[in-house]
């Protein structure tokens, strides 16, 4: 999903954005193919090998340059209420 269009959902009066941007690394895991096909083959190789590629992934990265939408599994949202909506 675009960074922009989550943003979005969340434009109301009563919520202050605080951040907003991916998060995380490339999780195989997310990805669910047809049973017995090629991809679900490929996919659980990939699976398998999920702890590798995270350590890898984080040794070509500095923290927080690897946040994209083609790297990242996740958008992550903070607001804020003011304190008038605290009740």
């Amino acid at each position: 999903m675009q960074r922009s269009a989550f943003a979005r959902l969340f434009e109301r009066d009563d919520l202050a954005p605080l951040y907003c941007d991916y998060f995380g690394a490339f999780n195989v895991g997310l990805s669910y193919p047809k049973p017995h096909s090629v991809k679900e083959k490929i996919l659980t190789g990939l699976r398998q090998a999920q702890p590798l590629l995270n350590a890898l992934y984080r040794l070509a990265f500095k923290p927080g340059q690897a946040e994209h939408r083609w790297l990242s599994s996740y958008l992550m949202f903070i607001g804020r209420k003011p304190p008038s909506l605290h009740r």
